[in-house]
């Protein structure tokens, strides 16, 4: 009934289930309710096309992976952390070839400067491209620089000097101010008399009359001279502080009739006579006195008469 297979033959089968055909072998598992064909055993029987539906096993789970899956790639088998390594290298080889690409551009760049300076150095006219000029303007560039730098030194000395004058000269005031003010401050304490300033000068209007040449005198004594007018302004200023009517002033002619001079030897430049003097009535009109109205008289010296004595800028003024 079997070989030594165990594998019935066609012949046997027919006698042991007569008109019956065997079911054919279970088919391949797919999912879901399939349809499969048997084996034509007998292409005259009815049975060869006879479709069995076969109802599928549950498909079975699948194996769990294992710890370290493995990916497969053509040939490749990469784990996790070496096609994580791939990627590093691809982006590094990506970088190189950009900024590979980049060095081109830049150096196809740079080459058409350099031809265009090429062409400029090569294309300049004989007289520029003669190298015996270079040394002479050289030597003219230099000496002009010299000079130059020279007067510009000579200049920035110049304002130095300039400078330190002024510097110097404001210096100088500034002490002349600081001794004038304790000076000053020192006459205060120890002269009474009453000053009046005006134009860099001290004028004391005396209380009490005395001769010509004792108020000269007189004048001597406090640092001072008889007041000497020498502007109209100065004498309208004198004047406002006359008490009475006239005040002895420091010209005279005692020494050559006729010639007037100032107590310090000077000659008048500006002259304020009443009309008709100076007269030398009886002559013994050697002096002058200032009215209160603003002239000039001469008059004899030994007469009293109230007087203005005058000084420069300075102590108790």
């Amino acid at each position: 009934m079997y070989d030594d297979t165990g594998v019935s033959s066609r012949g046997e089968d027919l006698q042991l289930y007569g008109s019956c055909r065997p079911l054919p072998q279970q088919p391949v598992r797919k999912t879901g309710i399939v349809e499969d064909e048997y084996e034509d055993f007998d292409k005259e029987s009815d049975y060869d096309s006879i479709l069995v539906p076969q109802e599928m096993e549950e498909p079975k789970a699948l194996p769990e992976p294992p710890a370290q899956c493995t990916l497969t790639l053509a040939r490749w088998t990469l784990t996790p952390a070496q096609w994580k390594g791939s990627w590093r290298n691809c982006l590094v080889l990506l970088l190189a070839l950009v900024g590979f690409l980049i060095g081109i551009i830049l150096l196809v760049q740079h080459a058409a400067i350099f031809s265009e300076l090429g062409k400029l150095n090569t294309s300049c006219p004989q007289e520029s491209c003669d190298v015996s000029i270079i040394p002479l303007t050289a030597d003219k560039l230099k000496t002009a620089f010299l000079k130059e730098l020279k007067a510009l030194e000579e200049r920035n000395y110049k304002r130095s000097e300039a400078t330190d004058r002024k510097v110097e000269e404001q210096i100088s005031k500034l002490d002349g101010k600081i001794n004038a003010l304790e000076n000053r401050e020192i006459c205060r304490r120890t002269n009474p008399l009453s000053w009046h300033e005006f134009l860099g000068s001290c004028y004391y209007y005396s209380e009490d009359e005395k001769q010509w040449e004792d108020a000269r005198k007189f004048c001597i004594t406090i640092s001072s001279h008889l007041v000497i007018i020498n502007s109209k302004r100065e004498q309208n200023f004198v004047v406002t502080k006359i008490k009475l009517t006239s005040v002895w002033i420091g010209i005279s002619d005692a020494v050559n009739e006729g010639a007037w001079q100032w107590v310090d030897g000077t000659a008048p430049t500006e002259r304020f006579w009443r009309q008709g003097e100076p007269n030398n009535n009886d002559g013994v009109e050697n002096c002058a006195v200032l009215y209160k109205e603003g002239n000039w008289n001469d008059i004899d010296c030994n007469l009293k008469v109230h007087f203005v004595c005058e000084k420069p800028t300075g102590c108790n003024c």
